[in-house]
Order: C-alpha cells, then structure tokens, then sequence
C-alpha cells in the first residue's frame, strides 16, 4: 500500500529532522525531490550510512537559490507541489526569496512547512542551535540520568530531532486529509519547532511535576520497583513493576515477605517515596543469578521485564528480528539498506534495492520536465546555477 502515492514534495531541508520526516513521506509513496545548494547536504560527508538511510529512493536536484535564475527554477517546481518542507533558520527562506507568501502566491494550495529548532517566533528565534540544545529548553534533560546526580544528561539519540521530524509529518497528512476531503483550502503554512515537539512529547511529565507539588529531582525521578538492575553475570535488565499485581508477585519471586505486607508500600507512589529501602533490596536479590535466569522467572511470573540491549545486540534480539524492521545481509549483520524507516509495514512500501541519489543525480531530468532545452540546460551549468549529472554521464 502506498497512502501517498501521487503526493509531490519538495525538500529543501538538510542533515535529520526535516529529511526524517519526507524519508517517512517517500516509504508511504510519496515523490520526493530533494533541493541541495551546490555543496550539498551536509550528511553527505558527515555520516554517509544516515544520509543513505533518510534519503533513499528520492530524486536530487542541485539549485544555487542564491542566484536569480536558480529561484527562478524552484518557483517553476513549486507551481504543482502539494507540499514544500523547508530547514532553514528563521528568515533565511525569505532572503533567498522562497519564503511562504512567494510560494503561495504561485501556488495557492501549497502546505508550506518550516521547520526550526525554537519556531519562526520568540525571543529564542534567531539563536543557532542543535538537538541538546533544544533538549535543554525543553526540560528533557533535567529529568535523565541517575536521580542522585543534579546535572542530567541529554537523551543518547536525537529527541528533539526526530520529535521535529514526527510533528511535521503527523502536521502534513492531517492538511493532506483536509485538502482531499474537499474542504475550502488555501495555502498553510506550518511552523514546527522542534523545542515545541519535544515539549509536547514531556506534557504529562510536566503534568505530573505540577501535580505532585513540584518536587526535587531526586524525589521526581524516584522509582521503587522499576528501572535497571545488575545480574550476577554484569548483563542488565529492566523491570517495569507498576501496579499492585506486579508488585506482589516481585516479592513473592524475589522473597521479600515483608515488602510485600509493609503498608507504606502498597501503592505506586508509596513505592517511590520509599525507593531508598526497596532498591538496594532488589539490587542485593539480582546479584544471586544470571540476566537470562531472572529474565525467565520473571517473565514465567509474569512480570514485566527486559533486557537491556546494547546496539549491537538489538539486531540479534529475537523479538527485534522476527518483526523485520531492523534489515539483515545473507551473513546476518546489519544492513542500512534492508532496515525499514517507517515501523507500520501495511502502509509502506519496500525500499530495498532503491537507489540513494547522487548531488544533483535528477538535475537534468527535472528541469527538461519543466521545460528547459538542452542548450538552456547546458548554459546553467556552466554559470553555476545548477549542478548535476549530465546526459551520457555515470552519478
């Protein structure tokens, strides 16, 4: 199934959370073309494998937007898109002279999506940023970590990136739904801040703090009965022991007759409260037998619990491998180019064997769609405007 098939997406955006977003556009069938300056996008060089990974199967063209004629060319290719994805900081877009009112006046049903690290307003809006920044503002960082240390620690991959990019496309299919559906449309734009994104993801923690009287850290973050726990061999492994049924049959598996009567603990939020007795209990208990001992009571007992993977172990883990989304070679290791993007397999299509394109591989292609002869074509390349493979040329 391809729900996007038809939809036409230019992406001007660079390095992850704009390309993350059209990379799940392309997977559900959209056509992607992604709009490189000369030098191309960054990920190129920085991390070729992610590059491949969120770009695959979209087309390439290079345009000098700082140059009139290159504009030019971009507002030819905006006439018939259904949406444009810009990355830039806020106003950049406008001084290049593809800001959201001249994209829609040349096309007034475009979805005009821009997304910034603090959005297009605030006092935050012309400050330089990246991913732990943005987790920062947000509070994320003030609530990882171990409790006891003050100082946080940013998420280990790219929250407010990939929150930015998961917004924006969650934003695009709901104006797309809007659009089908027959309603009256005019042209929208869409400001995704990747702060906001990542806040949005902390609302009912941020609920929660509020609700419980704005605690310390160590007291928020406090958790009797769930978190990570040492085995006897060094592995790890989780338990998330929430409710009361859980809890009681911890103890009983573990032999802990008076947790389990103590009535101080009978309750979630009294389990936390009192972390500081249950946790050294469990970790003394844990050391007895091995990760995949414990793992096989508990999961017998029917308590929730896990191992904790390292990466390299997710693409063995059993569970991991029978869902398929994680792509393997003939020798079982991990292949960027078998791992599906998008997690929802009934809406996707499959990628394998799709190309990554080259900086400007679809230069030539686009524009002769647009109407450009080969001596126009030809004159392009040599003022720099555009840049690509030629006719009778290998990417």
């Amino acid at each position: 199934m391809e729900p996007l098939k038809g939809v036409k997406v230019l992406d001007c955006s660079t390095l992850l959370p704009g390309p993350y977003c059209t990379m799940m556009m392309q997977t559900m069938g959209a056509e992607v073309i992604k709009v490189e300056p000369p030098y191309g996008d960054f990920l190129r060089k920085m991390l070729p494998e992610c590059f491949a990974l969120l770009n695959r199967g979209k087309k390439s063209v290079v345009l000098n937007l700082k140059e009139p004629r290159g504009r030019e060319i971009f507002c030819r290719m905006a006439k018939d898109a259904d949406v444009m994805l810009e990355g830039f900081r806020p106003g950049v877009a406008e001084k290049l002279g593809i800001g959201f009112e001249k994209i829609r006046s040349i096309n007034p049903t475009i979805i005009y999506v821009s997304i910034s690290g603090y959005g297009q307003s605030g006092p935050y809006v012309s400050h330089p940023g990246h991913d732990i920044d943005f987790q920062a503002v947000s509070g994320l960082v003030s609530i990882t970590g171990e409790p006891e240390n003050q100082k946080g620690t940013p998420a280990g991959f790219q929250a407010s990136d990939i929150a930015g990019g998961m917004f924006a496309l969650t934003s695009i299919l709901a104006a797309l739904l809007g659009k089908e559906r027959g309603e009256e449309w005019k042209a929208l734009h869409l400001d995704v801040s990747m702060t906001d994104s990542l806040i949005a993801w902390m609302i009912p923690r941020i609920v929660e703090y509020f609700a419980r009287g704005m605690p310390n850290r160590s007291d928020f973050m406090a958790r009797g009965s769930y978190g990570i726990f040492e085995a006897k061999d060094g592995k790890y492994f989780s338990l998330g022991v929430v409710e009361e049924h859980f809890w009681e049959r911890l103890c009983r598996l573990v032999d802990a007759p008076d947790l389990l009567e103590d009535p101080e603990l009978k309750s979630w939020e009294g389990r936390n409260r009192n972390s500081h007795r249950i946790l050294p209990r469990l970790e003394k208990a844990f050391l007895k037998k091995g990760r995949d001992d414990w793992l096989q009571l508990l999961w017998n007992a029917n308590i929730p619990a896990a191992p904790v993977n390292e990466i390299k172990d997710v693409v063995r883990d059993p569970q991991v491998r029978f869902r398929g989304l994680i792509g393997v070679d003939e020798e079982n290791r991990f292949s960027a180019e078998k791992t599906k993007p998008f997690p929802v397999k009934e809406l996707t299509k499959d990628n394998a064997g799709s190309s990554v394109p080259g900086l400007g591989e679809h230069t030539e292609q686009i524009l002769k769609g647009l109407g450009y002869s080969d001596k126009e074509i030809e004159e392009l390349y040599e003022v720099g405007v555009i840049k690509g493979v030629k006719a009778g040329e290998e990417c």
